[in-house]
């Protein structure tokens, strides 16, 4: 998530307001008092959204797909808090650990008991009507797909910004940009000063593959061909001691991200150890091993509710999913403990 997209849309070029996307914030921009147009709805728009209305002549918010949106459950820890685990360490721990499992069970609603993401959804629900007064925006914002095939976002106070007098959610699609103009396909048309473009990532075409070679000449997209694979999403065939984190199929809509990075890091470990003690330059896994990675990885896939018919960016165009670990993150761990050498040539 290094490379922000802007969608292609008819116009944009001859628009004479500002627009930016939110990656690149453009902080010389003053709001104040201006006609805002924010495109998209994602995890992006939900945070900086709510932090600019105060400022906005008037907010319009684009939306192509209802987001399902659960409330933000931070709280700060307590003075009191932070004495007891300074004096009783393990208690610290414990708390850890409960908040590890409890998160990894949430992949049972992912991948096997999708009738258990009802309880979200209902949780979801409530949180929609909880905080949208008008009844035709609270239709508009209920999504109409099994909820986790998208992100699930957190937020305490997006909804609430519907309920302001200046601020519009736009539902039809951005047809052009005029001068000074969005046009909807509806004909529906809105005055702009600047719009903040909420639209995402490039994810699965990783930025950086066209510029790493591989032993044969081709370059790393090249061997992908917009679907990327890789040996725990950290090794690769043809790229001897290229090692990734947070590759291919090691992203997770369940637990934290840095489990995963701390496994590969002690998988790259393992791999750099074999070397020393084969007393050999390279190694590069062999294209067998990240066949039957890949094909484990799209088998566990199946049938989650990742798969379950929205477009998202955990999926390539052949609605593969080459971006989320399908399983629990515990597993990961105990994979990537140690290196299997016959799944690698050394050299």
């Amino acid at each position: 998530m290094s490379e922000p997209t802007i969608p292609n849309i008819k116009g944009l070029s001859k628009f004479n307001g500002q627009y930016f996307h939110s990656a690149n914030w453009n902080h010389d921009i003053n709001l104040k008092n201006k006609k805002v147009a924010v495109v998209g709805t994602g995890a992006s728009a939900i945070q900086f959204a709510p932090e600019i209305v105060d400022d906005t002549k008037e907010l319009r918010v684009f939306m192509r797909t209802a987001p399902w949106i659960l409330p933000r459950r931070d709280r700060k820890v307590t003075y009191l808090e932070q004495i007891i685990f300074k004096k009783v360490p393990a208690l610290q721990l414990l708390v850890r650990a409960v908040v590890f499992w409890a998160r990894e069970s949430y992949l049972l609603a992912f991948t096997k008991n999708k009738r258990l993401m009802k309880i979200a959804e209902k949780l979801a629900k409530r949180h929609l009507n909880s905080q949208i007064k008008n009844d035709e925006v609270k239709s508009a914002l209920l999504p109409n797909y099994e909820m986790g095939c998208k992100r699930i976002l957190l937020s305490n106070n997006f909804y609430s910004i519907f309920n302001r007098e200046n601020v519009k959610l736009v539902t039809s699609g951005i047809k052009e940009f005029s001068e000074t103009t969005i046009v909807c396909e509806d004909g529906e048309q809105f005055d702009a000063d600047v719009v903040i473009f909420g639209t995402g990532f490039n994810v699965v075409e990783m930025p950086v593959a066209k510029y790493i070679m591989g032993t044969d000449g081709s370059s790393l997209s090249e061997l992908w061909q917009g679907s990327p694979r890789a040996l725990y999403g950290t090794t690769i065939q043809n790229f001897p001691n290229l090692f990734l984190l947070m590759g291919p199929n090691t992203g997770l809509g369940h637990n934290s991200m840095v489990y995963m990075i701390e496994s590969q890091i002690n998988y790259v470990i393992q791999a750099m150890k074999e070397l020393t003690k084969k007393h050999k330059t390279y190694l590069v896994p062999k294209a067998e091993a990240v066949r039957r990675f890949t094909d484990s990885m799209d088998s566990q896939s199946q049938n989650t509710v990742w798969v379950s018919g929205c477009v998202s960016w955990y999926l390539d165009k052949q609605g593969r999913n080459p971006t989320l670990w399908p399983d629990f993150s515990w597993k990961f761990r105990s994979q990537t403990r140690s290196i299997n050498a016959k799944d690698y040539i050394f050299k």
